[in-house]
C-alpha cells in the first residue's frame, strides 16, 4: 500500500470514528470522481436519455456497479449515507415514469 492510499484510509478511518458523516460523503465522493464512477454513471444516465424508448430508471438502477463501493472496507453507516446521497440526486434530477 503507498503512502498516499495509507494516509487516505487514515484520514477516512477517523472520520468515520468521529461520526462527520457529511464530510466522509464528500471524500467518497471525491474518490468516486477520481476513479471514474461518476462520468460511468453520467454516461449510462445520457445513453438512456437520448434513446427513443420511455427513460427507464430501473435499467439505469440496474447497470450502475455498487459493489465495488461497497466491497471497499467501509462504515456501513457511511456506505448508507453516500449510497442515500446518489439516490437522492437520481431522485431530484430525474422523472421516474411508471
Amino acid at each position: 500500500m503507498t503512502n498516499a492510499v495509507a494516509a487516505k484510509n487514515e484520514v477516512i478511518k477517523q472520520l468515520v470514528e468521529s461520526g462527520k458523516y457529511d464530510e466522509i460523503a464528500v471524500k467518497l465522493r471525491q474518490q468516486l470522481y477520481e476513479t471514474g464512477w461518476i462520468k460511468e454513471l453520467k454516461d449510462k444516465i445520457s445513453v438512456e436519455l437520448h434513446s427513443t424508448a420511455n427513460l427507464n430508471f430501473t435499467n439505469i438502477m440496474e447497470q450502475l456497479d455498487l459493489d465495488e463501493l461497497y466491497n471497499q472496507k467501509m462504515d456501513a453507516k457511511v456506505k448508507q449515507v453516500v449510497v442515500g446521497e446518489l439516490y437522492r440526486f437520481l431522485m431530484d434530477n430525474f422523472e421516474v415514469v411508471d
